[in-house]
This record gives C-alpha cells, sequence and structure tokens, in this order.
C-alpha cells in the first residue's frame, strides 16, 4: 500500500501579511485625506488686488459756502489709483488742474453738508466724480481724506 504522506501544514502568516498591508493603506488614506482636507495652503484664497499708487494733493483749504458764518474747511486729499505709468503721469501733468477742481466743488459746500462720517463720504464720492472727469488713461479709486477739519 502507498504510503501516505501527511498534507503539508496551512501557513497562517499569508493572512496576517495581507491584514497589515490594509491597515496601512487604510491608514495612508486616512491620513492624505486628513491632510487635504484640515491643511491650509500657505496661498491665500481671495485673490490679491492689483498694486496701488497714491498721489498727495497737499492741503485745501477753503472758504464754506455761507459767507456770513465765516467758517472755512481744511482737507489734505491724496488719490488712489491702479499701479498705471500712464495714469500716474497725466495725474502728475495735470496735478493743478485737479486740485482746481477739487476746490471747486469743497468752496461750494455749507458746514452742513459735510457734517457727519456719512456727508464726508458722500463727498469723497463726488471729489472722485469730477477728478476721474478729466483723466483719460485711467481711473482714480479712492480719495482719502488725509486731514478734515471744518472751523
Amino acid at each position: 500500500m502507498p504510503e501516505s504522506t501527511p498534507a503539508p501544514p496551512k501557513k497562517k502568516g499569508g493572512k496576517l501579511i495581507l491584514i497589515i498591508a490594509l491597515i496601512a493603506l487604510v491608514g495612508a488614506g486616512a491620513a492624505a485625506g486628513s491632510y487635504f482636507f484640515f491643511a491650509r495652503s500657505g496661498e491665500p484664497k481671495t485673490p490679491k488686488p492689483p498694486p496701488q499708487q497714491v498721489v498727495d494733493m497737499g492741503s485745501i483749504v477753503v472758504n464754506l459756502e455761507n459767507a456770513d458764518s465765516g467758517r472755512y474747511l481744511r482737507v489734505g486729499l491724496s488719490l488712489v489709483y491702479p499701479e498705471n505709468p500712464k495714469l500716474g503721469e497725466e495725474i502728475a501733468a495735470n496735478q493743478q488742474l485737479l486740485k482746481d477742481r477739487l476746490i471747486d466743488v469743497l468752496r461750494r459746500k455749507k458746514a452742513g453738508d459735510i457734517g457727519d462720517a456719512a456727508k464726508a463720504d458722500l463727498l469723497k464720492r463726488e471729489l472722485l466724480q469730477e477728478v476721474n472727469k478729466y483723466l483719460h488713461e485711467g481711473q482714480v479709486e479712492q480719495i482719502y481724506f488725509t486731514e478734515f477739519l471744518v472751523q
């Protein structure tokens, strides 16, 4: 009779290696997912605003319209515009004209027209519109008051 050989013992190490590999794969996937989900990139989400230039128009003193009161306004102004060499040259070349237009708008005001913050914001918008009428190479985006005194 032929001799029967016992069946070779089953290896349990194969299943153990497979389980360890699956655990490592799941752990790596969880780590990668949490990194992309929670990590903040160094770049801001919103685009950066374009660079801007500021031109100081100096201080302007005008008598307010109501001649009886003897009141005046002293205001310092700066014009803010996007970086544009042609616009910068145009503003520099026409600075006296722009300042004249600003004075013309300001001297038509009464003390009550510029008394509080909301009215000062309206004045800024009016000055901005007046300045931009005389510019062809671009537009001034904002006007800053560097001083504002009503007396």
